[in-house]
């Protein structure tokens, strides 16, 4: 039996929070949390446990009246439709219910959570208590934009929550509320414009939302690799197919209490590209759409491979390096189109900033990289190594981006004040004969900028104050680099395979110790 005991008179309110689990509970949480569980949200650790359970025991209903009892079972009921859902006072139950049940099944579990029985069934009608969901479906692509400032207006991304930037929670949540109801718990998948290759998978519970990448559509993965078995499954699987875009499409499901379905619906509609956006939409255009949405993953796993992202307002470059291979940065250029000249012909901005980021969440550190002066498209050269650490306790500079920097003909400030992956698998092109192990990479980097608006009024520190007129005038910043073998990483494996080497050279040198036989012994001892 997998048993989860809630509170009835707090777990409503408990959902809705953003607090770490840690925070509110801190006594103790280091020495008895290894795998790091204290540094989620309290509402997503509920209801993961209310989604796995097989038995839910709703406690304290001595506490709460009878109306808010039935609202609370049946909101656990909605979130996890196959559980056997207990009301209990002080704990007291019937032993049978939880011990040797036998009735507890990982498949069942898998499969029990109420937004994939919705998904399933087609969305469950609304109770006495308010409490329903259902599915949005769509055939056409979120406008990135658009889609983040819907999600922005109600919810916080997850990665802004990891790195403390929570903001308006209480405006957040009461525009939910007056305009859609409470939205509980959300989850399915999408397509976003500007990345068609890859399934968005949408996670969202309590007042966290995260947009991951997911896996490719099977629009663009021959038969085989479907993951189907039977050529029923294979059938069914091609019902999802329409039109010219294949399988992709929009399946996000909604549970919460007094949903406004038809609100909902609407305004997600408006997120979706117009048919005119349609007409000139192509599967292949990453940078055609502003894309503020939080960026995804990019894995550097391949030597002899260009580096070159573009760089945007609010659209940074997250990726990582594999072990054993080097980013090396050479160039940026600056791209500042005309729209962001006054009438006199001079620019609006003062500047455009390129950062290094490391890390993910509170722990991200941030190096300025270049501080670009405005022009029509200039370029500029710099070197600059990134590389992860080849393995722990080992070169102790190595992984932190804190390689050469040689930059040319740049401007630089030392105000650091304003501080599901997308892997490259694909080894058919290199034309090398190495066979060294590429582990699986242990840091995250980002390359982002930052625009600074030309203005006569400045702040204590004298750099100009920042406004938003030019903040979506399409300036870009391209970098330019390379992926290469580190080094370091071959000089440090030599050393190892030396001293193992010399190891085993002195495992053979050493003697054998003789063994004595009972004669001896007893030789020894007549003697």
């Amino acid at each position: 039996t997998c048993v989860t005991v809630l509170d009835a008179k707090e777990f409503p309110k408990q959902v809705t929070s953003v607090e770490r689990f840690k925070d509110r509970f801190k006594d103790g949480m280091e020495e008895r949390d290894p795998e790091g569980e204290g540094e989620k949200s309290i509402a997503d650790l509920l209801i993961q446990q209310v989604e796995f359970a097989n038995v839910i025991l709703v406690n304290k209903i001595d506490l709460i009246t009878d109306t808010e009892r039935e609202n609370v079972i049946q909101l656990v009921s909605t979130l996890n439709p196959s559980a056997k859902v207990l009301p209990t006072e002080y704990g007291k139950i019937d032993i049978k219910h939880i011990l040797n049940s036998k009735s507890f099944s990982m498949e069942e579990a898998e499969s029990s959570p109420g937004w994939l029985n919705s998904l399933k069934t087609g969305g469950v009608k609304l109770s006495r208590y308010g409490i329903s969901s259902f599915i949005y479906k769509a055939r056409k692509p979120f406008h990135p934009a658009r889609l983040s400032a819907w999600a922005r207006r109600i919810f916080h991304f997850d990665q802004e929550w990891n790195e403390d930037d929570i903001k308006d929670d209480d405006l957040k949540l009461d525009y939910m509320k007056s305009n859609f109801g409470q939205i509980l718990r959300s989850k399915g998948f999408c397509w976003i414009a500007g990345r068609d290759s890859m399934q968005a998978g949408w996670a969202h519970s309590g007042r966290l939302v995260q947009i991951h990448s997911l896996l490719p559509w099977c629009a663009d993965k021959p038969e085989e690799e479907w993951n189907t078995e039977t050529p029923e499954e294979i059938e069914e699987m091609r019902k999802n197919f329409e039109g010219p875009y294949g399988d992709r499409r929009q399946a996000l499901v909604f549970i919460g209490i007094k949903l406004n379905k038809d609100s909902l619906i609407s305004s997600l509609n408006e997120c979706l590209l117009t048919d005119k956006e349609m007409e000139s939409h192509s599967l292949t255009g990453s940078y055609r759409y502003h894309d503020p949405l939080p960026a995804w993953i990019k894995t550097y796993d391949v030597p002899g491979k260009n580096f070159c992202p573009i760089l945007q307002q609010d659209q940074p470059h997250k990726f990582d390096v594999a072990s054993g291979l080097l980013l090396h940065i050479t160039n940026l250029a600056l791209d500042c189109p005309i729209e962001v000249e006054n009438e006199n012909g001079s620019s609006l901005l003062r500047a455009v900033k390129v950062w290094l980021d490391e890390g993910e969440g509170r722990k991200k550190e941030s190096r300025l990289l270049a501080t670009l002066r405005p022009g029509r498209i200039e370029q500029y050269s710099l070197s600059v190594d990134i590389s992860s650490p080849v393995s722990e306790g080992c070169n102790e500079d190595h992984g932190n981006g804190n390689g050469n920097n040689h930059d040319q003909d740049h401007d630089h400030s030392n105000d650091h004040s304003d501080q599901d992956h997308d892997h490259s698998h694909d080894h058919s092109d290199q034309d090398h004969n190495h066979s060294h192990d590429h582990s699986h990479p242990t840091e995250t980097f980002w390359l982002r900028m930052e625009l600074v608006e030309r203005s006569g009024k400045r702040t204590h520190s004298g750099e100009p104050v920042k406004t938003t007129n030019v903040h979506n005038a399409g300036v870009k910043v391209h970098v330019m680099g390379s992926i290469v073998f580190d080094p370091t990483y071959e000089q440090l494996m030599q050393i190892k395979a030396e001293m193992k080497e010399g190891e085993e050279e002195e495992d053979e040198e050493e003697p054998e110790t003789p063994e004595n036989d009972g004669g001896d012994v007893s030789m020894e001892a007549d003697s």
